[in-house]
């Protein structure tokens, strides 16, 4: 066998991606990453180009600038995902681009995922392998639905399959804590020069009195772009729930009643707010593994297969998997990993006791009481008293006796598990309703 053959062969085994950007700078320096990562690399310099090439070389993956001459991404993206030889490929959109109308239209057009620039190149590198290790769920989970999304008092329609509003949701959410780091630094920079100038007026120049009242104009500004940055990471959340919950329609709103009793709990056992942040959080997102889960199983009447449930027990790690990558600046991924495990070593994916994070020991038992307290597609309800008792039996065993035992406190004179969360609900200020994203 001769070098060449040898080199021909191993450079076919390599993922070959499609780069199509119209900046000859960018789309090198994006090709010596990938290069340099292992991937095998085309280049295109347009929409119409990328399209001619994706349809002759048939690429693992495509990367694409937006705003480009001929045709853009957007363009060549719809194109791509109406042709039946390329519609699996998956497309990640790269742009400077910031507005969350962009997201909507890359949702439009078919996109799986949205990397905003400049980019890290570590995280660049991990979504591209994310999205090619998620290809053969891609090509399974095609199931459209119809989702309507509101933004600035602007509904928009979109009929999109569930993984790509989850990539494309994930992406919002790491962009919003790209912006909201920037933000908080921008914010601190203009604290500590308004505390500088205001020292510094006491003894000079009426010059100095305007530009103080310059940086608080633009510090009122930065504080009203920071709330919509917050109000965005709370609606991402929920939208990200929302998505699992469609999916599994016998456990609507689980996710969200989970995180408010998680919530009162941790509240109970006087947690940090940081810890509690990171499990209203996790709570909210601790079932989106299940999108790798078959709709078939999720919605089996009668008792699950050993295989239906070994299957099921993946979403754990599926979540941690999504979730990894993104900078909560919390442990909210961990959490979601370890929400089935059990104090006495029984649980999943890892069967670890000790070191179970206190979030998750919380977490666990409010998913638990939710589930007994709610309709399964293979039983009906079984109360609050039922949970009770279970949680009761099982404290020290499977579930950490101080969490239980604030648990119970918490419960205490609740006659439905209805009752208690709806409680919840009016202490926190929050209804079925409350995010910004409306599916």
């Amino acid at each position: 066998m001769t070098d060449s053959t040898q080199t021909k062969r191993k450079k076919h085994k390599q993922p070959l991606v499609l780069i199509v950007e119209d900046s000859l700078t960018q789309a090198q320096q994006l090709r010596f990453i990938l290069e340099e990562n292992g991937f095998d690399v085309r280049q295109a310099t347009d929409g119409e180009e990328g399209l001619q090439m994706a349809r002759e070389h048939h690429p693992q993956i495509v990367i694409s600038d937006i705003m480009m001459p001929l045709m853009n991404g957007y363009e060549m993206c719809r194109a791509m995902k109406d042709d039946d030889t390329l519609q699996n490929v998956p497309v990640i959109l790269l742009t400077v681009l910031s507005d969350h109308r962009d997201i909507i239209n890359g949702l439009m057009a078919g996109a799986d995922n949205f990397i905003v620039k400049p980019y890290n190149e570590d995280y660049l590198v991990s979504r591209v392998q994310y999205m090619l290790a998620n290809s053969r769920i891609a090509s399974t989970e095609k199931s459209q639905m119809a989702v309507q999304i509101q933004f600035d008092g602007q509904q928009h329609s979109i009929t999109a399959d569930r993984l790509q509003i989850l990539n494309l949701l994930l992406s919002t959410y790491d962009m919003a804590v790209q912006k909201n780091t920037e933000l908080s630094e921008a914010q601190a920079q203009l604290q500590a020069l308004n505390e500088d100038l205001e020292r510094r007026v006491e003894e000079r120049t009426e010059s100095l009195k305007k530009e103080i009242s310059e940086r608080k104009k633009a510090e009122v500004l930065l504080e009203s772009n920071y709330k919509k940055m917050s109000d965005l990471f709370d609606a991402v959340v929920h939208a990200l729930g929302h998505v699992v919950e469609m999916k599994d329609r016998y456990t609507a709103g689980h996710q969200r009643r989970v995180s408010w009793l998680s919530v009162a709990i941790a509240e109970q056992m006087g947690f940090s707010r940081d810890q509690i942040e990171t499990i209203r959080i996790a709570a909210l997102l601790h079932d989106i593994g299940k999108i790798s889960v078959p709709s078939e199983i999720l919605n089996k009447p009668g008792v699950l297969s050993d295989c239906d449930i070994g299957i099921v027990r993946i979403h754990p790690e599926a979540g941690y998997r999504l979730l990894r990558e993104i900078d909560f600046g919390l442990p909210v991924a961990e959490v979601v990993a370890q929400h089935h495990e059990r104090m006495d070593g029984s649980g999943y994916p890892d069967g670890i006791s000790d070191d179970i994070l206190p979030e998750a020991r919380v977490l666990a038992v409010a998913d638990v009481v939710e589930a007994i307290s709610s309709d399964r597609p293979y039983r009906p309800k079984k109360g609050l008293s039922e949970a009770v008792s279970f949680i009761s039996e099982k404290k020290g065993t499977l579930f950490d006796e101080q969490v239980v035992d604030a648990c119970l406190d918490l419960v205490s004179g609740y006659d439905s598990f209805t009752e208690l969360i709806e409680e919840l609900m009016e202490e926190m200020g929050e209804t079925e309703t409350s995010a910004d994203f409306f599916f």
